[in-house]
């Protein structure tokens, strides 16, 4: 069963896909003692709309990933931008090498497209991958 994992890495595109994709999980998983990751690779600065605070977002997924009980110090957010991160998969990728290196994760929750999720495995194969 998917709250039985303890050490969860959620990887959302944009800060809000990850807590709209998987929230109900991540809450869940939290209540049954899982210590949660959180990425979020692009902050969207450009799609703000005019009147917004560029870093509304940020703030937004802050709130969000606290709510959901995601420690502040588990929540990484990269400002890659938006709709070109397929251009920057390098650079995520080395980015979540070292996460991994430094955690013992055992399930990925991930809100990317098929193709991304396969690369991901390939990258972090001991890691158990629930694409949402």
């Amino acid at each position: 069963m998917i709250t039985n994992f303890k050490n969860i890495f959620v990887l959302a595109p944009h800060t809000d896909d990850g807590e709209l994709g998987v929230g109900g999980t991540i809450s869940k998983c939290i209540e049954n003692g899982a210590t949660v990751w959180y990425a979020a690779f692009s902050t969207a600065e450009e799609s703000v709309p005019e009147g917004y605070p560029k870093d509304i977002l940020k703030t937004e997924v802050k709130a969000a990933t606290n709510k959901l009980g995601i420690k502040e110090e588990n929540l990484l957010i990269f400002n890659y931008p938006v709709r070109k991160l397929n251009y920057v998969r390098q650079e995520i990728l080395e980015e979540l090498i070292k996460v991994s290196r430094k955690q013992k994760l055992f399930l990925l929750l991930a809100t990317f497209t098929k193709t991304t999720v396969l690369l991901l495995m390939k990258v972090c194969g001991r890691l158990k991958i629930l694409r949402c």
